[in-house]
């Protein structure tokens, strides 16, 4: 048989540096190459750049952790020079996480035990977990400390609204930032009969459609960027898109919620460019185990608020995230009739509406974001008694819903009609329909022992490459992309309809939109140019 497939180099083990795989991951975000192409041009095994892009956050955080720390300091993070080694770091590190969150004491002596117990569980053998190993890991992960936090509980719930402004003291209201999570059912219908309110962690039946969204933002109304979370790393939809040209920070893990190491990567961030900036900023915080409390953070003092009374105390909670919603949810509804007005029956309807993807709804967060006004913030931030240089002139029936309801309910009302709803929400149950679904990692009974198994799975599981499903039931068909020539038709048409109906403002932004398409316009053919000399 001549067709034999081709022999796959093979290269001997060696361990790669952390400016090699930080390199490594940046070529495969930019470039997307295959894994069999990255292992060829690190001259490792594919298995080794499998476990290097799962461990993608771990070890940006630890990169990021590295330019964070002033010159003299900067710990040597020098990487384990076995690969089994680097399983039971990564085991550690994540085990580590959890029990800072939950607040419980952490020794060396415990940390050296642990390890011990997951080499035998990862049927490691001659793996001692001596006080260089310690040493290494706490260098390693920049844990200067192993004393518990005392800080979560430093505001009294009791006194909550007379401590704050002594706790911000100092602070100026741009400095003064607020974040939280929240669920996001972002293709959900207005349909009570196939939508519950307060659905479990997991998300019920609406599980694969869920992505959560992490939201900072001062008081004065400055949004940092939105970090959005879901399911895989690279969904169907993504497929002709850089996740790095997103107008938010896209990330992943198998329950698209927050985790500990996607905190501790997204605060070093932002402390990061808090330095840059050169600002000292408080940073206000609901207390889930998820929420570390970081040690030698430059710029960024996290004040936690106690658990029992989060929503009152919260900004975030006082309706700066319900504004947000109504936002989403009337572009989300817009969406939904543009899409179903030509279908000729309700089935057709019905399934024309489901077609939103994750990228359609990273770019409704983005607007519905960029539509809250700062006035709104402002006074979330004071209905929890944060006055930091408050102005007299706010408006004290400030719109919290984001427009009139009115226009919502027509459009429910519209849906409604159209795919034949008996049992339509109101707007305030579509806006709060996934308010009470878990945004932040919840822990089993058996957390630790899940911990080992799922790093058994990330050895045995070598997926061809990060692009996969995010159960898109859109995606299941690719659209055909049009020709610069029935672009411009199209921009042409809608100039026409702004002209014939006066819209000035509509014009100007697609006189601009021709104006950028013309810099992406396909260069004319050369090849013949020289029967022109």
């Amino acid at each position: 048989n001549n067709s034999m497939p081709p022999k796959i180099q093979k290269f001997p083990t060696k361990e790669l540096t952390l400016k090699e795989k930080v390199e490594l991951i940046q070529i495969q975000e930019k470039e997307n190459l295959p894994q069999r192409k990255l292992a060829e041009k690190f001259q490792i095994g594919k298995t080794q750049v499998c476990k290097i892009l799962k461990r993608k956050a771990e070890i940006m955080g630890i990169h990021e952790k590295q330019l964070c720390a002033p010159a003299a300091k900067r710990p040597a993070l020098m990487v384990p020079k076995k690969q089994f080694q680097a399983d039971i770091d990564e085991v550690m590190w994540k085990w580590f996480i959890r029990m800072r969150g939950m607040n419980l004491i952490i020794s060396g002596p415990l940390i050296q035990e642990k390890a011990l117990e997951v080499a035998r569980n990862l049927g490691i053998k001659d793996f001692k977990a001596s006080k260089g190993w310690l040493g290494s890991f706490k260098e390693r992960h920049s844990i200067r400390s192993l004393k518990k936090p005392c800080e979560r509980a430093d505001v009294d719930p009791g006194d909550w609204k007379d401590s704050v402004l002594s706790l911000l003291c100092g602070y100026k209201a741009c400095n003064i930032f607020n974040m939280d999570e929240t669920a996001l059912f972002f293709r959900v219908l207005p349909d009570r009969t196939l939508t519950v309110t307060g659905l479990e962690a997991s998300g019920g039946k609406q599980k694969k459609d869920r992505i959560t969204i992490s939201l900072c933002v001062s008081m004065e109304g400055e949004f940092e960027v939105p970090l959005v979370i879901g399911k895989t790393a690279k969904p169907r939809c993504f497929e002709q898109i850089d996740p790095i040209s997103l107008p938010v920070t896209w990330k992943h893990n198998k329950k698209a919620w927050m985790t500990g190491e996607l905190f501790i990567e997204w605060l070093t961030r932002f402390n990061r460019k808090m330095a840059n900036q050169d600002r000292k900023v408080a940073l206000l915080l609901n207390n889930v185990p998820c929420h570390l409390n970081l040690e030698n953070l430059s710029h960024v003092k996290l004040i936690f608020l106690p658990a029992p009374f989060t929503s009152m105390l919260q900004p975030l909670d006082q309706g700066i995230i319900a504004n947000i919603k109504v936002h989403y949810r009337r572009r989300l509804l817009q969406t939904f009739l543009k899409r179903i007005e030509e279908c000729e029956d309700a089935t057709a309807a019905l399934a024309a509406a489901k077609c939103v993807t994750v990228l359609d709804a990273i770019y409704f967060v983005d607007a519905a974001v960029r539509e809250v006004k700062p006035s709104t913030v402002r006074r979330c931030f004071e209905r929890c008694g944060i006055l930091v240089n408050s102005s007299s002139g706010l408006d004290e029936n400030t719109d919290f819903n984001g427009g009139n309801d009115t226009s919502m309910a027509e459009l429910l009302r519209k849906i409604a009609e159209r795919l034949h709803l008996p049992n339509v929400m109101t707007p305030d149950e579509y806006v709060a329909v996934d308010s009470n679904v878990i945004s932040t990692e919840c822990l089993s009974d058996n957390w630790e022992e899940d911990l080992i198994t799922q790093i058994k799975c990330d050895a045995a599981d070598q997926p061809d490459e990060v692009n996969s499903d995010e159960d898109d039931e859109s995606d299941s068909s690719d659209p055909t992309s049009p020709t610069f020539t029935e672009v411009m038709h199209f921009i042409k048409g809608i100039k026409d309809y702004a002209v014939h109906h006066n819209l000035s403002d509509v014009l100007q932004k697609v006189m601009t939109l021709e104006s950028d398409l013309d810099h992406y316009q396909p260069s004319i053919k050369q090849e013949n140019l020289k029967d022109f000399l």
